[in-house]
């Protein structure tokens, strides 16, 4: 992925994340991490779950936001690819 994209997608997920968690917004290096390891629906998809999380819990600190994004974005990550190998089988 060239760079300017990179860039461009990682601030649409900071403003995603803005929007639907509202504080504790992650730095933009920590999105191109998730952008570098996941595909660009996923990230989304842990946002906004994230954000439902958030809203149940709201004294949950930044740092356990970002990780639970994280752990979101890899389980849905690896359910995605389970599926896509279950049909090919």
């Amino acid at each position: 992925m060239d760079g300017q994209k990179l860039f461009e997608q990682s601030e649409a997920l900071q403003s995603l994340w803005n929007e639907t968690v509202g504080r504790h917004a992650p730095p933009l290096d920590q999105c191109w991490v998730w952008i570098q390891r996941h595909p660009y629906d996923v990230c989304e998809y842990a946002i906004r779950e994230t954000a439902k999380r958030f809203a149940r819990y709201p004294e949950m600190s930044a740092d356990h936001l970002i990780r639970f994004c994280s752990s979101v974005a890899n389980s849905r990550k690896s359910f995605l690819e389970a599926q896509r190998n279950k049909k090919a089988a």
